[in-house]
């Protein structure tokens, strides 16, 4: 019987607080679904498989950005081999910035966003989806990339304890100062990164790339809505890149 795939990542941020989440998710997913936590991305090929022979309407992941482009990467190529579509995403908020979700303007806590999908879904009433283009970058699906100054700064982002706004405003202050004072830490994230890209069979050289990000949503993270012409043409991306430096 068709029904409601959920999976929880442990680990993501949200939930590492959240010990019970699972017990949470699969009472109020009921008898309409099933509740996977999963402790490696090893685990999701064979998960994409069960989901295929259960005919999972609707994959539901309870974790950040990265939960959900690890789910898809998995997903995604054991859907294809077997001609089968993937079924609707549906995010459960349950990481540090959730980017996915607010670029599309997704409300809600991830308990009362699943309480509202089972309740459509038992009922068969319409639930309410839009189209949304993925990336394939290599071997990896997801909704954004970012290469030189965005995955720096995120590097160093990542080294907080506490994450959120509080955390971009540091990181962005050490930078400026560092910039100023011509130091090693400003050196390193607005480095020179010779990139040679194809995208679609066009091949782009940029031996003074200094940063690329590729998004099919407009938000990178934090509110920055970089990618900010990604829905201008349905089934287009926005690239941007940049060999200029703020550093001399």
């Amino acid at each position: 019987m068709p029904g409601i795939g959920v999976i929880t990542n442990p680990k993501a941020k949200k939930n590492i607080k959240r010990p019970w989440i699972r017990d949470s998710l699969q009472r109020i997913v009921g008898d309409s679904g099933w509740v996977y936590e999963t402790r490696s991305i090893d685990e999701l090929p064979a998960l994409a498989y069960e989901f295929i022979e259960k005919g999972i309407d609707i994959l539901a992941v309870n974790g950040g950005d990265g939960t959900t482009h690890a789910t898809l990467t998995n997903f995604i190529p054991v859907y294809r081999d077997k001609g089968m579509p993937l079924p609707k995403l549906l995010s459960l908020k349950g990481g540090t910035m959730n980017t996915i979700s607010k670029s599309i303007k997704h409300k809600g806590r991830g308990e009362g966003i699943l309480t509202s999908v089972v309740q459509k879904y038992k009922e068969g009433k319409e639930i309410q989806h839009i189209r949304q283009p993925v990336l394939k970058i290599n071997e990896k699906y997801g909704f954004m990339w970012g290469y030189g100054i965005a995955g720096n700064f995120l590097e160093h982002y990542y080294k907080g304890t506490v994450l959120g706004r509080w955390q971009a405003f540091k990181v962005a202050a050490r930078l400026i100062s560092s910039a100023v004072f011509q130091t090693s830490m400003a050196k390193e994230v607005f480095g020179i990164h010779p990139t040679v890209m194809e995208v679609d069979g066009h091949v782009m050289e940029m031996p003074d790339c200094r940063a690329i990000v590729v998004c099919s949503i407009k938000e990178v993270g934090l509110g920055v809505k970089l990618a900010y012409r990604a829905y201008e043409k349905p089934g287009h991306v926005h690239i941007r890149g940049t060999t200029l430096s703020p550093i001399k």
